[in-house]
């Protein structure tokens, strides 16, 4: 038997025999975390069970529309399945011990006794789909909802090099799901900016640097920065990440973003480099093929020479 089916099967049976789920999600949350996360709440919700998301309070307000219908219960967990989480560092804190882990990232280091990673999958929301399908639930407009969001972010509106023909396949079928409203998900993820955002980019792009005959390109959001615009680290716009790798002859691009403790760096990469390559070059680090990130607990100016002096050696 395929050994990512038998995993799947028991995923599935195991969640069918439990109570008292705790989903946990990844620190600064994304729509594919919490949309795979709250999918699942409402699948297993429907089977009777009691589900709680554990998750950061710190997510941008364009997320809160994943939360609807969703109520939070208090009571002891059983079972904890951690969805779209890849290291232990990116679980909440005081995170219990991880019974199931469910992913997409290729260097998942969760130690988990059920472990479901596929990273030929563009988010995990499509893996959470084939396990809601399994469960044999009925996928309503929430469910639609959370998982479309978090499969078109995870995939640039399904324009970067991970979307695949199975996440077209799965958000037409989601599409076809009444009440589901994957134009309120596309203009509130891909059709709007705000006054902050625009300026926030502005600075942004005054700060890109270029690097190794211009294969490289470098840009930070310093703590000033999102100070000065009254913006916090939840806000920034995740599309901003990538938007570097889209000039003309730029191989790799590094958004480092500054916070109180260390600097967090993103790393986006054209079709001759690997950005989980590079980012592990960096102890912590890992991700896609041509998206990654690590962190450095360093200055923003050293983690910025850091970079380019490493990738001198690999941007030949």
């Amino acid at each position: 038997m395929n050994e990512t089916l038998n995993v799947e099967k028991k995923i599935v049976e195991r969640l069918k025999i439990s109570d008292n789920i705790h989903i946990i999600t990844h620190k600064s949350p994304d729509p594919d975390t919490l949309g795979s996360a709250l999918a699942l709440y409402h699948a297993l919700h429907s089977l009777g069970k009691q589900v709680k998301i554990i998750h950061d309070i710190n997510f941008s307000s364009k997320y809160e529309f994943l939360f609807k219908d969703y109520s939070d219960p208090n009571f002891e967990g059983k079972l904890f399945v951690s969805v779209d989480v890849a290291t232990p560092d990116l679980l909440p804190a005081n995170s219990p011990e991880v019974d199931i882990c469910i992913d997409h990232h290729i260097n998942n280091k969760i130690e988990a006794e059920l472990k479901l990673v596929r990273p030929e999958a563009s988010a995990t929301g499509e893996i959470i789909y084939d396990l809601i399908t399994m469960l044999g639930i009925n996928i309503n407009k929430n469910i639609a909802n959370c998982l479309y969001a978090a499969i078109a972010t995870d995939t640039g509106c399904f324009r970067q090099a991970n979307t695949t023909a199975n996440s077209h396949t799965i958000a037409s079928k989601l599409m076809n799901i009444p009440g589901m409203d994957y134009l309120m998900i596309t203009r509130k993820f891909f059709g709007f900016e705000s006054l902050k955002d625009f300026k926030l980019k502005k600075l942004f792009f005054a700060n890109a640097e270029f690097f190794h005959n211009k294969k490289l390109v470098t840009s930070t959001i310093t703590g000033e920065m999102l100070k000065k615009l009254e913006l916090g680290s939840e806000q920034i716009d995740n599309g901003l990440y990538s938007e570097l790798i889209k000039i003309e002859g730029v191989c790799v691009s590094a958004v480092l973003r500054e916070t109180d403790d260390f600097v967090k760096v993103s790393f986006r990469t054209n079709e001759q480099y690997n950005a989980n390559e590079i980012a592990g070059i960096w102890n912590n680090g890992g991700g896609h093929k041509r998206a990654g990130g690590c962190i450095m607990k360093c200055s923003i100016e050293d983690a910025k020479q850091s970079i380019v002096n490493v990738l001198a050696g690999i941007l030949l």
